[in-house]
């Protein structure tokens, strides 16, 4: 995305930002603007003013962002943002006297390797983190030629109120098949200690399946025992 010079001046300026969460735009031609903080809450959260944004908006290739003393991951507010802007978003995390390498998120960053994931809940970022949404997203657009829309969540969301596979899976053009009738790139979702469905892969053919568990790489293996954890088999509209 960036060259390391321009990270590291990023970096440099959202750790000058701590406590608050400092924020700025990166513009095409690969120079970094800082802008001011206008949130209410500068600890929690961030805002750009109208008159920056609308100074720079025809320029903007990233919007940067920090997390004092948060997460490594984007909230769902962060992934909402990114979504309505429509350029990917930058995030670090700092405190006192640190910063975290700087990642970017959003449709229009580099591809990242399917497998060998280490799990990060929420989009695949340039670092080669993402969730098992994530990574049927990727999959779907890299091997199908399938674009699906990115839903905004949160960590552990299936505990909070959300059903995301329940709620958007039909939305997105997938449909209920049987086991007897899975072949190659019909997708699985199952319930892992959770009340709704909360994680979901892709039956990759030849007895294999691609999936992405917490606190594991994603990975290929062998479909064995997944079978009777799986809540609904479906497939999408346009995979022939």
């Amino acid at each position: 995305m960036i060259s390391l010079s321009l990270s590291k001046e990023i970096q440099d300026y959202l750790l000058s930002k701590y406590p608050e969460e400092g924020c700025g735009f990166v513009l095409k031609d690969n120079t970094f603007v800082p802008c001011e903080n206008v949130s209410l809450d500068k600890t929690k959260e961030f805002e750009i003013s109208n008159e920056d944004y609308l100074k720079y908006e025809w320029d903007i290739k990233a919007i940067v962002h920090s997390h004092p003393d948060g997460k490594d991951q984007p909230s769902r507010r962060d992934m909402s943002s990114q979504i309505s802007t429509n350029v990917p978003f930058g995030l670090c995390v700092t405190r006192p006297g640190w910063v975290s390498p700087l990642w970017f998120w959003g449709d229009g960053i580099p591809d990242v390797p399917l497998v060998g994931r280490p799990f990060r809940h929420g989009a695949t970022g340039t670092d080669g983190k993402g969730d098992c949404f994530s990574l049927i997203r990727d999959y779907f657009r890299i091997e199908l030629g399938i674009k699906l829309r990115e839903y905004p969540r949160d960590d552990n969301w299936w505990h909070n109120g959300q059903d995301m596979y329940s709620d958007y899976f039909k939305e997105e053009g997938f449909y209920e098949i049987s086991q007897e009738e899975v072949r190659e790139n019909d997708c699985f979702i199952m319930k892992i200690n959770s009340d709704v469905m909360n994680h979901a892969g892709i039956y990759i053919g030849n007895g294999l399946i691609l999936h992405h568990l917490a606190l594991r790489l994603s990975r290929r293996e062998p479909i064995g025992r997944w079978p009777k954890m799986v809540v609904k088999w479906v497939r999408h509209k346009d995979v022939t």
